[in-house]
């Protein structure tokens, strides 16, 4: 969380206003107190146009070759 913030430029209440959260709640999920939710992450993609796959796993996407 903390670095999507910081990588735009966010204070933690600007963050929070714009994915929808308490700053309280923010700053918990920075500290790692818990997981966000599935609501959180879909409004952090939404919102900063983050990758999904990132914001999940904590990596770059990487293109899946499909199976024949």
């Amino acid at each position: 969380m903390r670095t999507i913030r910081k990588t735009n430029n966010l204070n933690q209440i600007k963050f929070a206003n714009i994915i929808g959260i308490s700053q309280g709640t923010l700053s918990e999920l920075e500290q790692d107190k818990y997981r966000p939710s599935f609501d959180i992450l879909i409004a952090i993609k939404e919102n900063l146009n983050s990758h999904i796959e990132w914001l999940i796993f904590g990596d770059t996407p990487v293109a899946i070759e499909p199976t024949q």
